[in-house]
């Protein structure tokens, strides 16, 4: 892989989470093909296509605050036009008033629509707590 595919598709990765830290919704939109399927800590279940998804997000913009993600143990694959990034995403945040802390081992599947790396499958789920 070259260290520019290697470069871009973190850039993407991390990009993904900044939006979602500013609640940008709109930029998050941008970085996402059509035909996205999805799951996460909130949703506990499979969310496919831009109107599931969508309506996803529009729940987390309103409901969501103070969240803040730490990435780590980044690894990233390149197949073609196709790029696998594995990694572990600590977050916190406050979703509908209840605060979370989450221990996520995440993959994110991403797509080169004309020239740019576009997300199309992301998922994300926490570890049980052993507490």
């Amino acid at each position: 892989m070259s260290q520019q595919t290697l470069a871009d598709v973190e850039s993407v990765v991390r990009e993904a989470y900044d939006a979602m830290e500013k609640l940008d919704v709109a930029r998050v939109a941008t970085m996402i093909v059509p035909e996205i399927q999805a799951v996460d800590a909130v949703m506990r279940t499979w969310k496919r296509g831009l109107g599931e998804i969508g309506a996803h997000l529009a729940a987390l913009e309103s409901g969501m605050s103070d969240e803040h993600s730490e990435i780590t143990d980044l690894e990233i694959r390149e197949y073609g036009a196709t790029a696998i990034a594995t990694y572990t995403v600590e977050q916190e945040y406050t979703f509908a008033g209840e605060r979370h802390h989450d221990v996520c081992p995440t993959t994110m599947v991403l797509s080169q629509v004309d020239g740019e790396w576009k997300i199309a499958l992301f998922h994300s789920l926490p570890l049980r707590d052993e507490r």
